[in-house]
């Protein structure tokens, strides 16, 4: 998808609008504006589309972060700081990073066990804390024996140490030199991700607080351009449930897409209903309805034929226009649906 008019979007067919009756189109900041979509695939496009435009924007209610392997070992070991809890920290100790070895990891876990049968109130972080500093001994792991997995220990303890005190900062720099730690190319699209998910929080505590008790709609995550004062909202129509926005956009007006087919090319076509009224009542003025009549898929280009739901509108809340041609073909829209809820 390209930007139909670049930042005027939706004020760029007033002319054709008034014409028709609609009445004339509102200006809208970026943070009005909410741009939805069926499937997480449909992201990669939009995203492509707003950075080569320049236009500031953030990703709403993205669920795929949590399972990216750069996030996941980011929260084992940070929750482990927050929460210095023995499973959170033996967690940690498994992470890439540190793991010097599941024997080795179990061998202290063991010896760590038999050492809280005659001190109870002993904690893991304190046992290591003393296994490192000289003050207890352990002959079942000799130092000389495993230098990997001391070497693995303190790097641990280190970074424990570095980053404990850092608990009120800012994630985003937090994170930033935590990719460094872990020797991660801060380049690579699941470190920019994480990088702009961390920037919507304050500290860690709020940043953890967002992932773990936050609705869908709370997990936000920057786009490429980076800080701005204002951001079009970029989610799927599921992560929209209970926002509004003054202007929404719906991309992807496409039988395939919305209704959305399975693999074995069948849709529960009621739930797709529904799926398509939440994404519609999402708009307070103004809705702008998206179809292509081609894209590229699996290096091919195939037509695409309207959605059955542009059919149930009743024609008189329509105004249909269609785009010119875009420079890069792949992201064209073609059908331009404009629906007045003004009234």
């Amino acid at each position: 998808m390209s930007l139909v008019g670049g930042t005027d979007l939706l004020s760029a067919h007033s002319a054709r609008r008034n014409k028709a009756g609609l009445g004339a189109r509102a200006n809208y900041s970026f943070g009005e504006i909410a741009v939805l979509y069926r499937t997480g695939r449909q992201l990669d496009a939009l995203e492509e589309a707003f950075a080569k435009a320049g236009l500031p924007y953030k990703v709403v209610g993205e669920k795929k972060l949590l399972y990216t392997k750069e996030l996941r070992e980011t929260v084992t070991f940070f929750h482990a700081l927050l929460e210095p809890e023995d499973y959170f920290l033996l967690s940690a100790l498994h992470l890439e990073v540190f793991n010097p070895g599941a024997e080795h990891l179990e061998r202290l876990w063991a010896s760590y066990l038999a050492h809280r049968v005659r001190r109870p109130d002993l904690i893991f972080l304190h046992f290591l804390q003393a296994l490192l500093t000289g003050a207890l001994n352990l002959p079942e792991l000799p130092a000389g024996a495993h230098p990997g997995f001391w070497g693995k220990l303190q790097y641990f303890y280190g970074l424990y140490q570095k980053y404990a005190v850092r608990l009120e900062d800012s994630p985003l720099a937090v994170f930033t030199e935590w990719v460094t730690d872990c020797q991660w190319d801060e380049r690579k699209k699941e470190v920019q991700e994480l990088f702009g998910l961390a920037a919507f929080s304050a500290d860690l505590r709020e940043f953890f607080t967002r992932l773990q008790v936050g609705r869908e709609g709370d997990l936000e995550r920057l786009g490429i351009k980076g800080p701005a004062p204002e951001y079009i909202n970029l989610m799927t129509i599921h992560a929209a449930k209970g926002l509004e926005y003054p202007a929404v956009l719906i991309t992807g007006l496409e039988e395939g897409l919305l209704p959305l087919l399975n693999s074995a090319g069948e849709t529960e076509l009621e739930e797709e209903r529904r799926l398509f009224y939440v994404g519609l009542t999402r708009a307070r003025r103004e809705l702008v309805l998206f179809q292509a009549k081609r894209r590229r898929r699996f290096g091919a280009t195939e037509k695409r034929v309207a959605s059955r739901f542009l059919g149930e509108i009743p024609p008189e809340l329509l105004c249909y226009e269609e785009s010119g041609t875009m420079r890069r073909k792949k992201h064209q829209q073609k059908g331009l649906f404009i629906l007045d809820i003004s009234t």
